[in-house]
């Protein structure tokens, strides 16, 4: 009996120490060799690092339509407190701040000059226009002047039919020397030496519009490479922001025949559509001088017999999640070459663009 105890203890013993060394033999696949360090694991970033670029961009973050306010003021050919909106700025009651609505479907008044930091509206695109003429072609004064130092909105309006005769020349519907918010207009049918829609001198900001159908004749004051534009110029040094609106068939007798951003200005352009524009020299769309930047938007059927039917770049574009192309005559997008007088372009911060061959092309 004795005997047969230390057999089986001898038998308990011999498997626990199996059972020790096999737990304490280390797995190794056969294919590495011993001395091969183990590998150590980085944490990739979740998306590739891209340089900054060398200017703060904008974003293309959405206007919201804003409700008409009350009117503080009206202005109709009868019953309202006044029959003009000039009279309605220059009365001494009216104050900074004011909202002067237009009640008339049809406004007939030319060369108002905005001396007030006030909003003027109408009723809708279809329902209040003002303009400087009842006849197209035949006015000798632009419809709205925006003086120095104030802060205007024009807002729901179509504004049409203006040409000044005198000088300054330029802005056909509008000359803003202001800060100027234009919301939710149609600038149409206007005409001018420079800036046919628009001449923009101040800060001027056009978000939800249409500047369509108007003509610069590039006739008037000097302004060697900052001159014409058929829809909007924006003149030397001054800022321009468009926000989801249509620049289209503009005619420029030179430069620029949408957009013409002048020598040294800055222009930002948002989820808008530039087309069917026309200019008889450089950029049927745009003429570039200064600095744009363009993010989810479209340039085509643009045309000019000389070159950048889409785009020519004196100056420096930007461009992102934006389609340059489809342009009729002049090709899509143009770098101007080195040149010391007139400049030579450059193309900046240029992410997930759609341009044929994928980029602009040196002259």
């Amino acid at each position: 009996m004795k005997h047969l105890k230390m057999v089986l203890l001898f038998f308990i013993l011999s498997i626990f120490s199996v059972g020790c060394a096999v737990t304490a033999e280390p797995s190794t696949p056969s294919s590495i060799s011993s001395s091969t360090p183990n590998p150590t694991f980085t944490k990739l970033p979740t998306q590739p690092v891209v340089p900054a670029p060398p200017t703060s961009l904008p974003t293309n973050t959405p206007y919201p339509t804003s409700l008409p306010q009350p009117s503080t003021i009206t202005v109709c050919g009868s019953g309202c407190d006044f029959r003009t909106v000039q009279e309605a700025i220059n009365d001494s009651g009216t104050q900074d701040g004011d909202i002067i609505g237009i009640l008339d479907e049809v406004h007939t008044e030319a060369g108002i000059l905005v001396s007030k930091s006030v909003m003027i509206q109408g009723l809708g695109l279809d329902k209040t226009i003002v303009q400087a003429h009842e006849q197209t072609g035949q006015a000798t004064q632009r419809v709205f002047t925006i003086t120095e130092n104030v802060k205007v909105t024009l807002k729901n309006l179509t504004i049409q039919k203006g040409y000044p005769s005198q000088a300054p020349f330029s802005g056909g519907g509008i000359r803003n020397q202001g800060d100027l918010t234009i919301d939710n207009c149609l600038i149409r049918n206007n005409s001018a030496g420079d800036g046919g829609g628009i001449l923009n001198r101040g800060n001027l900001l056009v978000i939800n519009s249409t500047i369509s159908h108007n003509f610069a004749d590039g006739i008037g004051e000097p302004a060697i490479e900052c001159g014409t534009g058929g829809g909007i110029n924006n003149a030397f040094g001054y800022s321009l922001t468009i926000h989801n609106s249509l620049i289209k068939n503009n005619i420029a007798a030179g430069k620029g025949g949408g957009l013409h951003i002048a020598c040294e200005g800055n222009a930002n352009i948002i989820n808008t559509e530039i087309s069917e524009n026309k200019s008889t020299k450089n950029g049927g769309g745009i003429f570039l001088k200064g600095t744009l930047t363009l993010i989810d938007s479209l340039i085509t059927r643009n045309s000019t017999p000389a070159d950048g039917g889409g785009i020519i770049i004196y100056g420096t574009l930007h461009y992102i999640d934006t389609v340059i192309g489809g342009n009729l005559a002049g090709g899509n997008c143009i770098i101007w070459g080195d040149d010391s007088y007139k400049g030579q372009g450059e193309v900046g911060v240029e992410n997930n663009t759609r341009v044929p061959d994928n980029n602009c092309h040196l002259k």
